[in-house]
């Protein structure tokens, strides 16, 4: 009986690849796979025949190059981690040997700054995959790398983070870390002269499409109006971030002493860095 296919559905698996050498030597990769026509009687047999031997020569290509780019970047983040390990290691003995105090300042400033980006590096890893998971765990993890390479356990400062467990792209958790550590090595240098002890509380909360970042210290706090309109290094960095990501920035004095950093992002769209 003569099989006229009406309809046609092909199989999702392959029953089978067979693979054989043409005229020129080339393996060729041939697809067996099932489909199902109907005809007259209700019957249904039908294979269908598929050459896929350039497409998986493509995959192949195409997978091969991902791993080798893979490759490429693990030994820059290893490289770039053990460059900014060297460079803080020089700023400190540099720093030792300046015979000027505020020589000596600027070098520890520009070394506690390659420390933070240094311990943000360890978070570019879990960017790869789109999501970097909880902003809680993230930037609890960089808090404490941050208490654990800046601050000395005999003087009690503390830092509390309490943040909403939501998952934020990439580019913005980097953005919003970045912030976080240059506000807490500014509040480390500042805002506890002579002190032993101190808080600062960082939080992270979720306001309908937007969040809300709040950095604070019951330090001996500024005025900050002067901490606006005369900036230094550490606000210009923080200013720029917050441009880059659309955030509303506010500085304003903690009840009773102290200083708050308040970033508000509405839900609009975030600028990668």
């Amino acid at each position: 009986m003569r099989l006229r296919v009406e309809r046609m559905i092909a199989g999702e698996d392959p029953l089978q690849i067979i693979r054989w050498p043409d005229i020129s030597g080339t393996i060729r990769s041939l697809v067996l796979a099932p489909a199902y026509g109907w005809n007259e009687a209700g019957q249904m047999a039908v294979l269908l025949l598929e050459d896929v031997t350039d497409r998986l020569l493509v995959e192949q290509r195409l997978a091969d190059r991902a791993e080798r780019n893979e490759l490429m970047m693990e030994e820059m983040r290893h490289r770039l981690a053990n460059s900014l390990q060297i460079v803080a290691s020089i700023l400190q003995i540099k720093a030792r040997l300046v015979e000027t105090a505020e020589g000596r300042r600027h070098l520890e400033d520009v070394h506690e700054r390659v420390l933070a980006i240094a311990e943000l590096q360890d978070q570019l890893d879990a960017a790869k995959e789109g999501n970097v998971g909880s902003i809680a765990d993230y930037l609890s993890t960089i808090c404490a790398r941050l208490a654990d390479s800046l601050i000395d356990p005999s003087k009690g400062i503390e830092l509390r983070v309490e943040a909403a467990d939501v998952e934020m792209p990439p580019y913005t958790c980097i953005s919003i870390g970045l912030v976080v550590s240059e506000l807490v090595v500014n509040a480390l240098k500042h805002a506890f002269p002579g002190r032993t002890s101190g808080v600062i509380r960082i939080a992270f909360a979720v306001q309908g499409a937007g969040w809300t970042l709040t950095v604070a210290d019951d330090g001996v706090g500024c005025d900050a109006e002067a901490a606006t309109s005369k900036p230094g290094v550490g606000t210009r960095i923080v200013r720029t971030l917050a441009r880059r990501m659309r955030a509303q920035l506010r500085i304003m004095p903690t009840h009773a002493h102290g200083l708050t950093v308040v970033l508000t992002h509405h839900g609009t769209t975030t600028t990668p860095l």
